[in-house]
C-alpha cells in the first residue's frame, strides 16, 4: 500500500501495488476504506476496502467504477449460501496464516491479496 490518494466515484481511494509473476503483470488497485468490504473486480480482494479501480500493466487494461450506490436492503432479502469448511481454533488459524505468508514471500507475491481460509 502506498501513500497516494485519488478520488474515484466520490470516494477517496488509496493505492496498492502488486505483481502477478505468473502472468507477468503489474497490478495497481485503488481501494476505498470508507467502504470496508474486501471485494473488487476481476476476482481481486484482500484489501481493507472495496477496490474501485484496477490498472494492469500501466494502463494497458483499466477497470474503474463510475458510480457507487448505497441502499438499504431488507435483511429478509439476503440469503447467505451454505459454506463449506470446518471450524478451527485460533492456533490453527495463526499457523495457516503464517504458512500462507511464508509461501507468498517465497513465491514473491503479495501475501495479503487473497488470504483464503475456506479451503
Amino acid at each position: 500500500m502506498l501513500n497516494q490518494l485519488k478520488d474515484i466515484a466520490g470516494h477517496i481511494c488509496m493505492k496498492a501495488e502488486t505483481e502477478d509473476l505468473v502472468k507477468n503483470q503489474k497490478i495497481i488497485a485503488w481501494f476505498a476504506d470508507d467502504i470496508p468490504v474486501s471485494v473488487g473486480p476481476e476476482r481481486m480482494y484482500g484489501l481493507p476496502g472495496i477496490i474501485l479501480e484496477l490498472d494492469y500493466n500501466d494502463g494497458v487494461s483499466v477497470i474503474t467504477a463510475t458510480k457507487v450506490e448505497m441502499k438499504k436492503v431488507d435483511p429478509k432479502e439476503l440469503v447467505l449460501p451454505k459454506m463449506k469448511g470446518k471450524k478451527i481454533n485460533m492456533a490453527d488459524h495463526d499457523r495457516i496464516i503464517k504458512e500462507h505468508i511464508k509461501d507468498s514471500i517465497g513465491a514473491r507475491r503479495n501475501p495479503y491479496w487473497g488470504v483464503n481460509l475456506w479451503n
